[in-house]
């Protein structure tokens, strides 16, 4: 028989399916504990196609031989187990042995793997599954689930049921599994819990109706947490107090939580932290407030004390009193509060200390040592240096452009203190009297007093004012016989008392042509009125013969002649001052010889008048007036004029002598 070189091969393929399969441990009312169905992950990693080549092992592909191992045209394929596949279970065991013939070398057979069950651990409280583990697989059999140990209880977890920690058998209700469409129905079933190496282990291998479905059911065991976490909110709390409306705002820090684990068993909770302190707050500054501290709060709250609270403080800041000497309270004065520090609550500046009008302080600022207590500071009346300056005037009227200048004396002030409280002034005099000053001579005028000024002025009547008057001097008014004024006749002005100017010197009256006055001269009682004077007719008489004596020398100086009656007109002001004129010298005259008597008239003797020589004024000791508006004095004038009149009658006797 001819040998076959066909191979019988055999590829074996695994499926998956899902499945959607578990099971929820519940713990309700008298532990009575429920199991719920869930839904099952997806697989996501398949294990590979089973392919055996010729002359492979059992499961694989076979050549078809005999017993001496010649290729015979027929055999027998061996059976092929289903592979373990982690996470996954299978419906079949494996493939079954298999006839192979030349004509049908190939045969495949398809294997459905599904995912394998877990165990869950779900809170009883949130309903989350806080741990969960998959069955372990059976190593021996792909369609069995293995001995799983429990997995471990998460920290502060702890199993509902107490019972299972004895392990103790529990009814518990399972969902089946069928095929699609996927229904459920609930059934009771009982699972047993084991020990292995000290730890639990259950079954997964429930033996519902059809225990090929068993591996892909969730146990879901309830569980409930005995160490919860605990959070507790703390609070600082820095509160102001004392400064009324101006106090600060509350200040809240409330922002640390204490975080810890409540034991339900032991009752007892551990924090994290025992303590923490919050921060400290600058204390505010509140004007007219002191504080009790400068910052505030940085307190240590614990889980004992979750609030702390911190008060500050604040104090209205003393203030300055005035007072007098006496240490009475000044009425109306300010009380200034002690200024704040701005960089420290707790202090006060130097204070400065107010200025109150009448008065002075002892202290310029204070500087207060107890925040509270006001301070009291002594105020002195103030007396303010014054001055009060004064003034003499002298005024001269009535004399027209003649009248002088006024004269002012302003060189006294008066001084004192004033008192600005008491409004009242104190002076160091009370009464200054200022210099009298000589009334000038005015030509032509005479005043109504001979001296001036000499008043007394007083802080109440700083300036004072004299006015000197003047007057025209009266005039010497010839007049007739009859009271009628004489035609062309000179009506001169009252000489001037170059003494006293307020009175007139006896005048000689005018000479009148054609007239002999009935006086000499006048000396007016009121030297502001004219005085008439009465001339007579003038009745001319015969000279007598007389022998003209000789003139004898001169033993004295010549006296002044008297003034004449007119009063002499001031001479024009020269450009350039007159000279001295020079005194003629007096020759001794020559005695004239007798003229010889002629037959003819003999000459008329020229009518000499007597003129009654008087005492010459005495010249005033005051400085000589000058006349106004000449550079010649009034003195000098006079001498001139009467020297001119000496002259003048020396000439004349001498030519009569000649002629005689």
């Amino acid at each position: 028989m001819k040998k076959n070189n066909k191979f019988s091969i055999r590829k074996y393929s695994v499926g998956v399916v899902s499945v959607i399969i578990g099971l929820f441990i519940l713990t309700g009312v008298n532990s009575d504990d429920r199991v719920y169905a869930a839904s099952n992950e997806s697989v996501t990693t398949l294990p590979p196609i089973s392919d055996v080549p010729e002359g492979g092992n059992p499961g694989g592909v076979d050549k078809i031989v005999d017993n001496n191992n010649d290729i015979v045209d027929k055999g027998e394929l061996s059976k092929v187990p289903t592979p373990v596949t982690p996470g996954y279970f299978a419906i079949e065991k494996g493939a079954p042995e298999v006839a192979a013939t030349p004509d049908a070398v190939e045969k495949e057979v398809t294997v459905d793997l599904y995912e394998i069950g877990k165990i869950k651990y779900r809170d009883i409280k949130t309903k989350e599954i806080v741990a969960e583990k998959i069955y372990d697989n059976d190593q021996t059999d792909a369609t069995r689930a293995g001995l799983t140990t429990l997995p471990d209880l998460p920290k502060g977890y702890r199993f509902v049921n107490k019972g299972l920690d004895r392990v103790e058998t529990r009814e518990i209700v399972v969902q089946k599994f069928l095929e699609q469409p996927y229904v459920s129905e609930e059934v009771g079933i009982k699972i047993k819990l084991q020990e292995v190496d000290g730890k639990l282990a259950v079954d997964p291998n429930i033996n519902i109706e059809a225990d090929k479905f068993a591996p892909g059911h969730n146990l879901v065991f309830a569980v409930e947490k005995y160490i919860n976490d605990v959070v507790k909110a703390t609070k600082q709390v820095v509160e102001f107090v004392g400064a009324e409306g101006k106090a600060p705002k509350t200040d809240v820090q409330d922002g640390y939580k204490f975080l810890g684990e409540y034991n339900d068993e032991t009752k007892e909770t551990t924090w994290k932290e025992n303590t923490h302190a919050y921060s400290s707050v600058d204390v505010p500054v509140v004007e007219n407030y002191f504080a009790d501290k400068k910052q505030a709060g940085g307190k240590e709250v614990t889980p004992e004390k979750l609030e702390v609270t911190d008060t500050v403080t604040y104090k209205h800041l003393g203030k300055i009193i005035p007072v007098d000497e006496k240490g009475n309270l000044i009425e109306g004065a300010p009380t200034p509060d002690y200024l704040n520090d701005l960089k420290d609550p707790t202090k006060a500046l130097e204070t400065p200390v107010p200025e109150l009008k009448g008065y002075t302080s002892t202290v310029k600022s204070v500087m207060p040592k107890e925040l509270d207590v006001d301070t009291k500071v002594v105020y002195k009346e103030k007396l303010t240096d014054v001055e009060k300056a004064t003034k003499q005037v002298v005024e001269f009227v009535g004399a027209e452009e003649k009248a002088p200048k006024r004269d002012v004396q302003e060189g006294y002030k008066f001084l004192g203190k004033y008192n600005e409280k008491t409004k009242e002034t104190t002076w160091n005099e009370k009464t200054h009297a200022y210099n009298s000053v000589d009334v000038p001579v005015v030509e032509k005028y005479f005043a109504d007093k001979k001296q001036a000024g000499g008043k007394e002025v007083t802080p109440e009547k700083s300036e004072v004012i004299d006015t000197v008057t003047y007057k025209h001097l009266g005039k010497i008014v010839p007049v007739d016989e009859k009271g009628n004024l004489i035609e062309g006749a000179e009506t001169p002005d009252y000489l001037n008392d170059l003494k006293d100017p307020t009175k007139a010197l006896e005048t000689p009256v005018p000479e009148v042509k054609g007239y002999v006055p009935t006086v000499k001269s006048v000396l007016p009682k009121d030297p502001g009125v004219d005085t008439k004077v009465v001339y007579k007719k003038d009745v001319v008489k015969p000279p007598k013969e007389e022998t003209p004596k000789v003139p004898e020398k001169p033993k004295d100086k010549p006296k002044t002649p008297e003034v004449p009656i007119e009063t002499p007109k001031t001479p024009e002001v020269p450009k350039e001052t007159p000279k001295t004129p020079e005194v003629p010298k007096v020759e001794q005259p020559r005695v004239p010889k007798t003229p010889k008597k002629e037959v003819s008239e003999k000459p008329k003797t020229p009518e000499i008048h007597e003129v009654e020589v008087k005492p010459t004024p005495e010249v005033q000791k005051r400085d000589s007036a000058k006349l106004p508006n000449t550079g010649i004095t009034q003195i000098e004038t006079t001498i001139l004029g009467m020297l001119m009149l000496l002259l003048t009658g020396f000439v004349s006797r001498l030519l009569r002598t000649k002629e005689n």
